[in-house]
């Protein structure tokens, strides 16, 4: 687990607000985008900004359900793995934003989560689209090769068929990005060797006073709602 959290390095996508707890541990919390936007800082992505541990991560947790108090989630907090849930506690929402790339059993976990989930409930899925045209345009410098952390990629067709051959159906799909501030888009500008458009933009940011000012970027990432076939 920690070794996965240590790798997940290259999400640095907004300002984030630094917090510290009893035990020690720290992590960071974008919260003004986590409430806005709909496909990025789920708690994952909140432990795994910088290298975390178990209990930060279960720290994340806890602070995403307070943000989401009397919204959507009760307070009670279930801490085992998927494959330990108790499949007769039905759920109506599972949310695995930016989750299944990093999944080595994807038909197993889908499998389970048909199991745990109500008849009428949802799946809210967020992943890197294999086929969008940033991925196309970088070729192998696109962002989202990281061999070490992403065991899958999928397209919107190889992603319909996970869903079918597990009990699932489509019901939307969209195309989705992220937020990124100036550190995140002069980061990218350097990996894809724009150092000098780098510099420029970086100073041209810094003298407009918007450097830490964020946006929100269509990375065409797959964003799509799974119900129960």
């Amino acid at each position: 687990f920690d070794a996965v959290l240590a790798m997940y390095h290259d999400q640095g996508l907004i300002p984030f607000k630094s917090l510290s707890f009893s035990n020690g541990t720290n992590f960071t919390a974008g919260l003004n985008v986590i409430r806005t936007s709909p496909d990025h800082g789920v708690a994952y992505d909140i432990a795994g900004k910088n290298k975390a541990e178990e209990s930060s991560f279960r720290q994340a947790i806890y602070v995403a359900c307070d943000i989401h108090k009397n919204r959507l989630f009760s307070e009670e907090i279930n801490e085992n793995p998927l494959e330990e849930y108790n499949p007769s506690q039905k759920v109506q929402l599972i949310t695995i934003l930016d989750v299944v790339e990093h999944l080595p059993h994807p038909h197993r976990d889908f499998k389970k989560m048909h199991e745990i989930l109500d008849d009428n409930g949802s799946i809210v899925l967020v992943t890197p689209n294999i086929e969008s045209t940033q991925r196309k345009l970088f070729g192998r410098k696109w962002f989202q090769f990281k061999p070490r952390e992403h065991i899958s990629y999928f397209s919107p067709h190889t992603l319909g068929m996970l869903a079918e051959k597990n009990g699932f159906k489509i019901i939307k799909t969209f195309s989705s990005g992220q937020y990124a501030d100036l550190g995140f888009i002069n980061h990218r500008l350097h990996r894809y060797e724009f150092t000098i458009l780098a510099s420029v933009f970086e100073k041209f940011m810094r003298v407009l006073g918007l450097k830490d000012t964020s946006w929100y970027i269509n990375t065409g990432s797959i964003l799509t709602v799974l119900q129960k076939a």
